[in-house]
């Protein structure tokens, strides 16, 4: 099925020739698909990214896994059956309009003096992205309301339109509590017509408060995304009910239809399908209000009242039912990616090198050290004494000094490695740390250990003299 895109020329020349053979295109289009039926339309609202197109696919009958965005105003049409057979009983105009409130001047096509009695506006939201929900409602609402208000209509027949709101809403029924009587189908009379036997309340303070005239539908689309938010944004019931009684309180107002819906699964597509051409073409319509499943709700106009809608605060613990929107569902903050610095562990014996040149050493004293087994001293092997009374040695190691008692320890930490690895005493670290870094119970410790060591090599030179 073909569909035409109306995108408006901003010129400064051929603006008006542009703008009439549009309309004229248009007409032809409406005239032909209508026959000599009155032509009823659907006007389709709603922001960027919430599922507009896939949803008018939807109730087209046609499933697509992908849509592009709609571009301009996008035209299109549903095919109504009849109910008695398969042969096609009328087409519903669908209008399209993209997600820039600035392309409002392109309602005119959709929304004119004659055809603004035979039209259905459904405002579509994103239930995916809750923190938007109200400011859609609001801002295209306004827009709307703005295209009517600059129409060129007599005051008394705009004064008709908002009174034929008003009426449906006061008569309507709800089927469950008219089962046995007999279901009266939905008025089809023209605009100011009387219907003898009615008898109607009047209205809340709180209900059509805001009145378009123009029956109004409040589609709450991709409602099988709310029990991931409960995960992922740690939404909990009191919040998914807090948007709820928002957007309620909202249709009060307004005197809208409220129903939750997804264009990628097809729940309650079909329902609504069947709302819009009840409302449309006179079909009747026999389903309930349903406010059981959270991802379900359908809420016709003329069934709710503020009293329904004080059954959530029950639930609410935290939230407070007049608490503003835009503070308690807030946009959660983008987190800037972060990439995660491995932290590689170093071997045991460095560490162990590392901690004893910034830890006192505690626990150590001469006597234990004297006490250890000759097989685990860490003091290298002894050398023939020659005369004189000295020590002949092979040489020191490269990395090791001699003077000021730094063998001692070097020696001291190589002991610490033989303990841990059971291995030979490494001399890699040997000659890097020096006295300072040690605390004063660690260089008494070490005093006592090179005095022994004296000790010990004096022994052998008194023996041979």
């Amino acid at each position: 099925v073909p569909i035409m895109s109306v995108v408006e020329e901003e010129t400064d020349s051929g603006t008006a020739e542009s703008q009439d053979l549009w309309a004229s295109i248009l007409g032809e289009v409406s005239r032909a698909s209508s026959g000599s039926k009155t032509t009823k339309s659907v006007l389709v609202l709603g922001e960027d990214g919430s599922g507009k197109s896939t949803l008018v696919e939807r109730l087209r009958g046609l499933t697509v896994d992908f849509r592009e965005l709609c571009c301009g105003l996008e035209y299109s049409y549903i095919t109504v059956q009849d109910e008695d057979s398969d042969e096609t009983a009328s087409k519903l105009l669908v209008w399209t309009l993209d997600g820039d409130p600035t392309h409002g001047n392109l309602l005119r096509y959709a929304i004119s003096e004659s055809t603004i009695e035979n039209v259905l506006v459904v405002v579509v939201v994103d239930m995916s992205r809750p923190w938007t929900v109200m400011d859609t409602l609001e801002r295209w609402t306004k827009v709307l309301r703005d295209h009517i208000d600059g129409l060129k209509m007599p005051p008394k027949r705009l004064k008709e339109l908002e009174e034929r709101n008003v009426k449906a809403f006061q008569e309507y029924t709800d089927p469950e509590e008219t089962a046995l009587a007999p279901v009266a189908a939905v008025a089809t009379h023209s605009v100011g017509e009387e219907t003898e036997g009615s008898v109607v309340l009047p209205l809340a303070d709180d209900v059509l408060s805001h009145n378009l005239g123009i029956p109004l539908v409040v589609a709450c689309n991709k409602c099988d995304l709310l029990s991931s938010m409960e995960k992922e944004r740690d939404y909990k019931d009191e919040h998914l009910d807090f948007i709820q009684q928002h957007i309620r309180k909202f249709c009060l107002n307004y005197g809208a239809t409220l129903a939750y819906v997804s264009a990628k699964t097809g729940k309650n597509c079909d329902l609504l399908y069947k709302f819009m051409v009840h409302k449309l073409c006179g079909y009747l319509f026999r389903v309930p209000a349903s406010v059981v499943e959270r991802d379900g709700i359908f809420i016709p106009a003329g069934w709710d009242s503020a009293k329904k809608i004080s059954v959530l605060y029950e639930h609410m613990k935290t939230l407070k039912p007049e608490n503003p929107f835009e503070e308690r569902i807030v946009k959660p903050s983008v987190r800037k990616g972060t990439h995660e610095v491995e932290i590689a562990a170093e071997e045991d014996n460095y560490f162990l090198v590392r901690l004893q040149t910034v830890a006192p050493i505690a626990g150590i004293s001469a006597e234990r050290r004297a006490a250890e087994p000759p097989s685990r001293s860490p003091l290298p092997p002894r050398h023939p004494v020659a005369a004189g009374g000295t020590t002949q040695r092979t040489g020191p190691p490269k990395d090791v000094k001699s003077a000021g008692g730094e063998t001692v320890l070097t020696t001291f930490f190589n002991s610490l490695l033989q303990r841990k690895s059971g291995s030979g005493a490494t001399t890699a670290l040997a000659g890097k740390t020096t006295d300072k870094n040690l605390s004063a119970d660690a260089a008494a410790a070490l005093q006592a250990m090179q005095n022994q060591d004296r000790g010990r090599k004096q022994a052998p030179s008194n023996a041979t003299s």
